[in-house]
């Protein structure tokens, strides 16, 4: 009797429970947990499902669907993502399915859509006025959609659909669509196997040619030679059909355009050193720590030289800030200081660029910054060294618009025990809650007291 693999997936779509779906020996072996797979889940509909568990020959009193083809090489979670979202799911009340598309970019759930073709079968049976017009914008159309019939002529016509179905004059079929669209460029590069002067035959060839040695380049983008020297496709052709020049596609990821202006230094004051040192220490306890520094003490100051001390052993740092807008303030204000790759990450980030961010982090092992509002808390960071959650006492770090009715802070908190790293919650006016957990010795707690350049508080008169 040969064996049976099976692989437990969550659907994300709202639902409370997980799902077995058999796998070939050949596909067990490959499939990664935390990777994706397409599945076929209710009335034919093809969803993306991420693989959570694998077994080799769990007993089973029913039969199983098998999953339609896997998706990834590689996971696109890690396995304390999938903890973590456990975690929510249960702390928060929330369907596990329900917590992965509230965590997942949309655009990594790759789902089907029903494609109306018509059928190959002639007949003469005669339909209803209205589902003539339905089967006439068939006809007309390249491609189209059941979700595209009902925008047209509303929910009633899913009446003349099954109308049509039943009289064999159209089919539906369930077709996967990835809506993550790649940005593809063309790239030149010198054929090294010729000398590329000598088949340069013109002064305007020579000058592209030269440009890749002024440049200390090995490939440069088809675009960038053209703007720099300001010539059109023509000079290129020619040096490609010679075999001087190779084109080529690649694939090129979004940037984020954010500049970078390192090597500024930070002098702190003595307050502000005393609370770095005792900070430092219990960061090296891998506890929570509570930074209760008063408005205009040099908190941002101190985060800096946390962060700086991580990624100069190689560790990323989330830094988790209470609103949207304020990641643009402290963009500028954070690449004064480093030299690593800042990432953006929140709700307002083109969602292509959300997907790449995504992939890049999981993919790579480098130490990275990443600031972001209260969804950043899903990344797949890799390595992480510290969590910094500044203003921790503001409401916009729970979602209360819809279910899962989550406080980032609190899963910050939860994600720094799966990490084995410290959290810093920072605030000028603490949350009672994060206070008493201070008072009653759960969390550390480090005051600065004294505004920085010894400055009076305003005072107020009644």
């Amino acid at each position: 009797m040969s064996d049976l693999y099976t692989v437990e997936v969550v659907i994300p779509i709202p639902l409370s429970q997980t799902f077995d779906y058999m796998v070939s020996k050949l596909e067990f072996e490959n499939i990664k947990k935390g990777s994706r797979v397409i599945v076929s889940f209710g009335h034919k509909k093809l969803y993306t499902a991420i693989v959570v568990k694998k077994f080799i020959n769990k007993q089973y009193d029913f039969n199983l669907k098998d999953i339609e083809f896997i998706v990834d090489d590689s996971p696109c979670l890690s396995t304390e993502q999938i903890d973590l979202f456990k975690w929510i799911s249960e702390y928060y009340l929330c369907p596990i399915g329900k917590v992965y598309e509230t965590a997942l970019p949309k655009i990594f759930l790759v789902k089907s859509e029903t494609i109306i073709k018509l059928s190959n079968e002639k007949n003469n049976l005669e339909t209803s006025d209205q589902a003539k017009l339905i089967l006439n914008d068939i006809k007309n159309s390249v491609e189209i959609t059941l979700k595209d019939i009902i925008k047209i002529y509303g929910k009633e016509s899913i009446k003349l659909i099954d109308e049509l179905i039943e009289k064999n004059k159209i089919l539906l079929s369930e077709e996967v669509f990835d809506y993550y669209k790649p940005i593809i460029k063309s790239y030149l590069k010198i054929n090294k196997t010729r000398d590329p002067y000598n088949l340069a035959k013109t002064p305007l060839q020579k000058k592209i040619i030269d440009l890749f040695f002024l440049e200390n380049q090995t490939e440069i983008s088809k675009s960038r030679v053209k703007n720099i020297l300001n010539i059109s496709d023509s000079a290129i052709k020619s040096l490609i059909r010679s075999n001087a020049l190779v084109e080529f596609k690649k694939n090129i990821l979004r940037s984020q355009d954010i500049d970078k202006k390192t090597d500024k230094k930070i002098e702190l004051s003595k307050d502000q050193k005393t609370a770095y040192k005792r900070i430092e220490k219990e960061i090296k306890k891998e506890k929570v720590i509570l930074f209760h520094g008063v408005t205009s003490s040099g908190k941002t100051e101190i985060y800096v030289e946390c962060i700086k001390n991580q990624l100069n052993q190689g560790k990323s740092v989330l830094f988790l800030v209470p609103e949207i807008a304020l990641t643009t303030q402290l963009v500028n204000r954070l690449n004064s200081f480093f030299d690593k790759e800042l990432i953006v990450y929140h709700s307002s980030v083109n969602p292509q660029t959300r997907l790449e961010i995504w992939k890049k982090i999981i993919s790579k092992d480098d130490p990275y910054l990443i600031l972001g509002a209260r969804s950043a808390v899903f990344l797949p960071i890799r390595n992480n060294g510290l969590i910094i959650v500044d203003e921790e006492h503001e409401n916009s770090y729970k979602q209360t618009q819809k279910s899962p009715y989550y406080n980032s802070r609190d899963i910050a908190v939860y994600l720094s025990k799966i990490h084995g790293c410290s959290v810093l919650l920072g605030s000028a006016t603490p949350s009672l809650e994060s206070f008493y957990n201070a008072k009653i010795g759960k969390y550390s707690l480090v005051n600065l007291r004294r505004r920085f350049g010894g400055f009076d508080p305003p005072k107020f008169n009644f």
